[in-house]
């Protein structure tokens, strides 16, 4: 038997620079998408927008770690709480894209069921 040897290939790491212009571009791409997805502007107008707003942030805040909070759920758990009737968990869990226990728990926390 013939032993093979492999031999592994370290693929080049990417310096400073490359990670935050990668970064500044997945920014530009997801901003662009917000503004011709959420709030309708057409081509080319939202890519525009969206690099100067991100050029905006890199000069102000470029190099320093920015805190961006996830969305308030309190409508969308008291959403959960009015319509969950104890025995339509699958439902609430396809509609509002949630686990079971993530239902369980948002219920949980109003300390009620409500029946219909």
């Amino acid at each position: 038997m013939s032993q093979q040897t492999f031999q592994h290939q370290q693929q080049p790491r990417p310096d400073a620079y490359e990670i935050k212009a990668d970064a500044a571009t997945q920014w530009v791409f997801d901003m662009t998408e917000i503004l011709r997805d959420d709030l309708a502007f057409q081509e080319p107008w939202a890519s525009a927008i969206a690099h100067e707003i991100v050029q905006g942030m890199r000069a102000r805040f470029g190099g320093d770690d920015v805190y961006v909070p996830a969305p308030d759920k309190s409508a969308r758990d008291e959403r959960v709480r009015e319509m969950f009737n104890g025995r339509n968990i699958k439902e609430l869990m396809q509609l509002f894209g949630l686990a079971r226990s993530t239902v369980y728990r948002i219920v949980g926390k109003s300390g009620q069921v409500r029946r219909s």
